[in-house]
């Protein structure tokens, strides 16, 4: 008498491909849509504000007072959304120290510059050599992403940009730019430059955080540094307050609605397109 078997299929095998079939593919960039684009033209007009607001605060306030001013009328109003909305911080190490990381060149180094810089060139020099970021982006795109390569279109963009961006640093059409402070003012403003593009591609490998988190934590520890710095060059100085004229401009010229759309749109587009210099529009 034969013993009969009851047949009893393979699970495992009859799951695993299905389920590799729904894994989630790795994060790229996806193509950007209209409101996307929108993001980058509001990102635009926020930040080359900002510049004028800048220049008339220099005149009386001290540029490390003002990136200190700057930093905490940005991190307010983002904290109290995220207090009302209860939004999730990072969940791993490496996220803290990228943002953390991120915030030395994203805020407080260019900060400092461009505060510096604009008590010697004119707001609308520092926006035009801003707009060097997305070309200079592009180089640092090419090699730090998989999915953000140099082309002929791009290489053809960035030659003309930057014989462009030449002719504005170089100011030999302006008497005013033989002046040697003036020379240096243009680099401070290209270092910044420089300074903002290394965050951006750094801000493409945040996983666990959305916009609101990152700005806040960005300024939050701007703020950390920046408190020091202030108070030692008080000390020297003798002073230790900015004049309200100052503050009330650097309110005006605020970074928070920047700061939270340059982390939104750089998430989701190529660096080349959402690196945070549009100013220059």
């Amino acid at each position: 008498m034969t013993r009969h078997i009851p047949f009893v299929p393979n699970i495992s095998m009859s799951i695993a491909p299905t389920q590799s079939r729904f894994r989630a593919p790795p994060r790229g960039i996806r193509q950007p849509g209209l409101f996307d684009v929108g993001k980058v033209i509001l990102l635009g007009t926020l930040w080359g504000s900002a510049f004028l607001a800048i220049k008339i605060a220099v005149e009386e306030t001290e540029p490390d007072q003002l990136a200190l001013i700057r930093a905490v009328t940005a991190f307010l109003p983002v904290a109290l959304v995220i207090w009302i909305r209860r939004l999730p911080l990072p969940d791993n190490r490496t996220d803290w120290a990228l943002i953390i990381a991120m915030s030395l060149f994203n805020t407080v180094s260019p900060f400092l510059l461009i505060s510096w810089a604009q008590q010697h060139i004119p707001a609308s020099t520092t926006a035009l050599i801003m707009g060097a970021g997305p070309l200079m982006t592009l180089v640092v795109a090419h090699f730090t992403t998989h999915d953000d390569r140099l082309s002929l279109p791009k290489l053809a963009g960035m030659a003309a940009g930057f014989g462009a961006l030449l002719l504005v640093i170089d100011g030999s059409a302006d008497p005013a730019a033989a002046d040697g402070d003036s020379m240096l003012a243009r680099l401070a403003v290209l270092a910044a430059v420089a300074s903002y593009i290394v965050a951006s591609a750094m801000i493409r490998h945040v996983r666990s955080a959305g916009a609101v988190s990152m700005t806040a934590i960005n300024m939050s520890v701007a703020i950390a540094v920046l408190i020091p710095v202030v108070a030692f060059r008080g000390a020297c100085r003798g002073r230790r307050s900015a004049p309200p004229a100052g503050w009330r401009w650097s309110i005006s010229g605020s970074c928070a609605p920047a700061r939270a759309t340059f982390c939104a749109s750089t998430s989701c587009s190529p660096s080349g397109r959402a690196s945070p210099h549009w100013q220059a529009m």
